[in-house]
C-alpha cells in the first residue's frame, strides 16, 4: 500500500510537470505565432486573432506535451475505437449538459447576489457574431480543436494514468484539473460536473473518442444556439432542450442513485486531496487559482 502510494504521489507530480510545462509551451507559442501574425499585418486585439492563437496554442502544446509524458508515465491514452452506439454517446451528452446548465444557474443566481455588493465574476464571451472570419475561427477552436486536442490531454493523458489509483480519484482529479483551466468560476464549475461524466463515459466505454464525440456536442450546441437569438422558435426550442436536460439528469442520477453510491464505494481509494500532497501539485493549484480569483471585478 505504501509503495503504492510513492507511485501515486511521483505520478501526480509528473502530471503537475506536465501542466506546468503544457502552459510555458503555451506562452511561447503564442508569443512566435502572435509575432509571425503581427509581422503578416494582423491585428492581435482582434477576437477571430485571439481564438486562432489559442487555437493554434492548443494543437501545438498538447501535441507535444501528451507525446512526451504517454510515453514518460507509460500511459495507454484509450484511442482505440470501440462500437458506442450514437443514442448512449447522445445519453451522456444530455446528462452532461443537464448537470452543467444547473450548476450554470445556480452560479448565475450567486454571480446576480454578487452584483448587489457591486462584483460581478466574468467570463468570455463564445457568441456567434456577424463576421464570417470570426465565427468559422470561434467554431473551428471550440468544435473540433478543443474537443480532440483537450480530451487528449484530460481524459486521455491525465485520467487514463490517475485510473491506476482509483477511478473514482481519477475521474475527480480529472474534472477538477479541467475546471481549474478555465481560470473563471462562471465556466469552471458548469465544466467540472461535465467532465465527472465524460470520465466516467470514457471509462465505461473504453474510448477516448466517446469523450471527444460528448465535448464536441456539447461545444456545438452551446456555440450554435448564440447565433440564432434572434429567432424566437429556435430560442424556445433549446429553452425546451435544457429543461428537457435537467429534468433527465436529475432523474437519471435519482434512478441510479444506489448504482452510483455502489459504483463509488467500488473505485475509491485515495481522496482527490492526495493529488496535491506534493510541492509541484500544490504550486500548480495556487497558481490555477490567481487567474478565477482576478476574474471577480468591480462592477
Amino acid at each position: 500500500m505504501e509503495e503504492n502510494k510513492e507511485l501515486c504521489k511521483k505520478d501526480s507530480k509528473r502530471i503537475a510537470y506536465a501542466l506546468f510545462l503544457y502552459n510555458i509551451l503555451a506562452v511561447f507559442v503564442v508569443n512566435i505565432a502572435g509575432g509571425i501574425l503581427l509581422y503578416q499585418g494582423y491585428d492581435l486585439n482582434q477576437e477571430s486573432i485571439v481564438y486562432l492563437l489559442n487555437g493554434i496554442t492548443t494543437v501545438i502544446s498538447v501535441s507535444i506535451i501528451v507525446y512526451m509524458f504517454s510515453k514518460k508515465l507509460k500511459t495507454d491514452l484509450a484511442l482505440q475505437i470501440q462500437h458506442v452506439g450514437f443514442i448512449k454517446i447522445c445519453k451522456y451528452t444530455v446528462i452532461g449538459m443537464g448537470l452543467s446548465i444547473i450548476m450554470g444557474i445556480v452560479v448565475q443566481i450567486i454571480n446576480e447576489g454578487l452584483a448587489v455588493f457591486g462584483w460581478n465574476m466574468s467570463t468570455p464571451d463564445f457568441s456567434l457574431q456577424t463576421d464570417y472570419n470570426y465565427n468559422l475561427i470561434l467554431l473551428i477552436s471550440t468544435c473540433i480543436i478543443a474537443p480532440i486536442f483537450e480530451e487528449l490531454l484530460f481524459r486521455g493523458l491525465i485520467l487514463q494514468t490517475l485510473r491506476r489509483y482509483g477511478n473514482v480519484f481519477a475521474i475527480i482529479v480529472t474534472s477538477l484539473l479541467f475546471a481549474l483551466m478555465h481560470g473563471n468560476i462562471p465556466q469552471a464549475v458548469p465544466v467540472f460536473f461535465l467532465s465527472v461524466v465524460i470520465c466516467f463515459a470514457v471509462i465505461k466505454t473504453g474510448s477516448l473518442w466517446t469523450g471527444i464525440a460528448i465535448h464536441f456536442l456539447n461545444n456545438a450546441l452551446s456555440v450554435s444556439i448564440s447565433g440564432f437569438l434572434n429567432n424566437q422558435i429556435v430560442v424556445l426550442l433549446y429553452v425546451a432542450f435544457e429543461f428537457f436536460a435537467m429534468g433527465y439528469a436529475i432523474y437519471f442520477i435519482w434512478k441510479h442513485r444506489n448504482a452510483i453510491q455502489n459504483y463509488i464505494l467500488h473505485n475509491k481509494s485515495y481522496p482527490f486531496t492526495f493529488f496535491f500532497r506534493n510541492w509541484a501539485s500544490m504550486l500548480y493549484l495556487i497558481l490555477s487559482l490567481i487567474p478565477i480569483i482576478t476574474s471577480f471585478v468591480r462592477v
